[in-house]
């Protein structure tokens, strides 16, 4: 029987039962976007496709839209090539297959990245 909390599960894992180093991957993604743009991972009262962060942020990100959910505190203080950084990682967290995610090492790396790449204005 498939356990979690809806919004943060791994497709292939709620589809298959099988938990993965890269389910959690998933999980830390639904993380990054809820800390871009201060909003749960779901909303009920949204429609379907605004309701799911991972859904939603991924839309915005493939259109080139990711500055225009984020945060508006963090809207003003993030440098555009950190964000971008940023929201490609986030996107790279929740691909729907597993194999397309990074490894959590991957994860850190450009993580760090885009922190340096915000810390060279401060």
């Amino acid at each position: 029987m498939v356990q979690g909390t809806m919004g943060y599960l791994d497709p292939e894992y709620y589809q298959t039962g099988q938990l993965t180093e890269k389910s959690d991957v998933y999980s830390f993604g639904v993380v990054l976007f809820q800390v871009l743009c201060a909003r749960s991972a779901i909303v009920q009262s949204l429609p379907s496709e605004t309701g799911s962060l991972a859904v939603w942020a991924v839309e915005s990100h493939n259109k080139g839209q990711l500055e225009q959910i984020i945060d508006p505190n963090l809207a003003a203080k993030i440098r555009p090539d950190s964000l971008r950084k940023f929201g490609e990682t986030a996107v790279k967290c929740v691909a729907l297959s597993g194999k397309d995610r990074p490894s959590m090492g991957d994860v850190l790396w450009k993580l760090e990245y885009a922190l340096r790449l915000q810390e060279s204005v401060i």
